[in-house]
């Protein structure tokens, strides 16, 4: 969040396309670590209040699209 002048809501996915975390409404400019509690293969940012307008939660299944590019090892 360094240099990131909004608040935003960062949903930690896991290998299962499972939302592991949520850090909702994070503080722009903040040097605070935001782990994710439990392995995440991906992590998505939204605007800051998203995941409690639209319902989204942890333990939420994702559908993340089949040609996204994945890390290589």
């Amino acid at each position: 969040m360094r240099n990131t002048p909004l608040p935003l809501d960062i949903l930690f996915i896991n290998s299962e396309q499972t939302i592991v975390h949520i850090a909702e409404r994070t503080t722009p400019f903040s040097l605070e670590l935001l782990p994710s509690g439990e392995p995440a293969q991906f992590v998505l940012e939204v605007n800051a209040g998203f995941s409690q307008d639209h319902g989204v939660a942890s333990g939420d299944q994702m559908e993340l699209p089949a040609d996204l590019p994945l890390p290589t090892h």
